[in-house]
């Protein structure tokens, strides 16, 4: 409320000609998250690539064995055999 009494203020003392454009002018200023400041889009920018990093496998996490029947992800190892009873286990359990 303070801000937009000042923005007011300046409007009426005829500094600037509306005071949207104080309000803009000290948004921008001051960084504020949720306004159209381009630290404002620094920030989306930022959020959007963490939730592409979190949600996606990077290279370098999966490899598998000459003969395909070994997985390894980060320090998880896994061959074929226990993989498919790890399904037919989870598969059992979300049908309970």
């Amino acid at each position: 409320m303070l801000v937009i009494q000042r923005a007011v203020m300046i409007a009426e003392y005829g500094e600037i000609d509306y005071p949207a454009d104080v309000l803009d002018e000290m948004r921008e200023r001051f960084m504020i998250h949720g306004s159209r400041s381009p630290f404002n889009w620094v920030l989306r920018l930022r959020a959007y690539r963490k939730k592409i990093r979190n949600t996606t496998t990077s290279l370098g996490y999966i490899y598998w064995s000459d003969d395909h029947e070994k997985l390894t992800y980060k320090k998880l190892e896994m061959t074929m055999a226990h993989f498919k009873d790890f399904i037919r286990a989870e598969v059992e359990l979300a049908q309970l």
